[in-house]
């Protein structure tokens, strides 16, 4: 859970697969790893090359995020790419709206982005938009999908990239249920 604005940012329901790291997930690396393992009835040994590996992951990832956001990892078979979707809580925006705030940046864009309606179970109505850029000197063409909702208090945005687009087809259910657990509760700090 995260904190902005009196809301608290909260997954409040997932399935088994995904680590789910907010800034807290600093103090206790070993127990978001161990609690994934739990969930898919796992038991991975203390000094195992995976639970070390999804240790460091959760420590980097845990450092790079700001107050205002979480990241959740779907991860069910070591052998597949770890999937990753953040999920970012701003001010509520009055300026653009949420067909522009899925659309994202323009900047490296194959095409133009496909924008459709988006309803979530705990947000309401919202957009998901498909996009293809590419990015790097390399120029890697990287897909995602953006979701935003807006509150009176908050815009929520979700975001799920990958360069394995196959990946990112194949998970989009998985994604979407996630995304359906995305909830915003009243802040109970300072009451």
């Amino acid at each position: 859970m995260t904190q902005r604005s009196g809301t608290v940012l909260a997954i409040e329901s997932y399935e088994p697969g995904w680590i789910l790291v907010d800034p807290q997930s600093r103090t206790s690396p070993g127990g978001v790893v161990d609690r994934w393992a739990a969930d898919l009835g796992e038991a991975l040994p203390e000094d195992g090359s995976l639970r070390s590996w999804l240790i460091d992951v959760v420590k980097q990832a845990s450092d790079a995020l700001v107050e205002n956001e979480l990241l959740a990892f779907y991860l069910t078979d070591p052998a597949q790419p770890l999937i990753a979707l953040r999920v970012r809580v701003t001010e509520a925006s009055r300026d653009l709206e949420l067909g522009e705030i899925a659309s994202g940046d323009p900047a490296g864009l194959i095409e133009p982005p496909i924008v459709e309606e988006f309803v979530s179970v705990r947000l309401g109505v919202g957009r998901r938009a498909y996009r293809f850029r590419t990015t790097g000197d390399d120029r890697t063409v990287v897909g995602s999908v953006m979701y935003a909702f807006a509150t009176e208090e908050a815009t929520i945005t979700a975001l799920c990239s990958s360069t394995h687009f196959g990946l990112l087809a194949a998970r989009s259910t998985t994604v979407e249920r996630l995304v359906n657990g995305i909830g915003l509760m009243p802040s109970k700090v300072g009451k």
